[in-house]
């Protein structure tokens, strides 16, 4: 019995071992074609692709066109140096000196007139010259207070100029002191004139702080930019026999 079930076994494993050796067998014998088939595939595979999808065609290659060779700047040739205008003589100091000192005169003259209204005086500092027109708003102002204070100052020049101007302007001033002092006094006064009505100044004048900018002389002729505080002005003066005169103002710049 036991030598039976011995036989089994063995029968049994020799079984395996054949059944092992034939398959390995029957791979052996088919590992040629099958290792054979993927290439055919991909070299058919490869085919179609480069049919359906043929490569780009190569492009030549751009050529950029070379820049040209520009010529070095060219060399620039010195001009001669250029003789500078002879500068403008120095102002006298004894001229620079007489020209502030008459506008200062002017500010003191115009302080006391603003008191009592004393113009005698201001034929030493201002002069009516025909080479310095009056500004178009002085000009109106000549023309609209003349008829007003006719009477107050003397008769003005055909052409009126800066003496007239100033006198004009502080004959306006005395005009409207009577009639504020009417007013004190309860009397009706007229104001369709234009005239203002208003005190004279009262004290003693205060000294003018006057900052001279600039002096500048030529010949008979001369300006000078005047700071007071309040305004800058240009001043233009005029020699004559008896000295140095204003002869036109221009407002620059008020700066209160």
């Amino acid at each position: 019995m036991k030598t039976a079930n011995w036989i089994g076994v063995i029968a049994l494993g020799l079984l395996v071992v054949l059944s092992s050796y034939s398959a390995l067998s029957q791979n052996e014998r088919r590992s040629p074609q099958m290792a054979a088939a993927p290439a055919t595939s991909q070299v058919t595979a490869a085919a179609t692709n480069q049919a359906a999808y043929p490569p780009p065609e190569v492009t030549p290659e751009r050529t950029r066109t070379p820049r040209p060779t520009l010529p070095p700047p060219p060399t620039l040739t010195p001009t001669p140096t250029r003789t500078p205008l002879p500068p403008t003589p120095p102002a006298d100091s004894a001229d620079i000196a007489a020209i502030q000192a008459v506008i200062e005169r002017s500010y003191r003259l115009q302080g006391i007139a603003a008191r009592t209204f004393d113009v005698s005086q201001f034929d030493t500092v201002y002069i009516n010259d025909p080479r310095t027109a009056l500004d178009k708003s002085q000009q109106a102002y000549v023309q609209k207070m003349l008829p007003v204070v006719r009477g107050y100052i003397p008769e003005p020049a055909e052409a009126p100029g800066m003496l007239d101007y100033w006198r004009l302007k502080f004959a306006e001033w005395q005009l409207g002191a009577e009639r504020w002092e009417q007013q004190q006094r309860g009397v009706a006064v007229s104001a369709t004139d234009g005239i203002v009505v208003r005190p004279p100044l009262t004290g003693d004048p205060s000294p003018q702080d006057i900052h001279f900018d600039g002096t500048w002389v030529t010949g008979d002729r001369a300006e000078a930019l005047v700071d007071t505080g309040g305004a800058l002005r240009r001043l233009y003066l005029v020699r004559t026999a008896g000295g140095w005169r204003i002869s036109g103002q221009q407002v620059l710049d008020t700066h209160f």
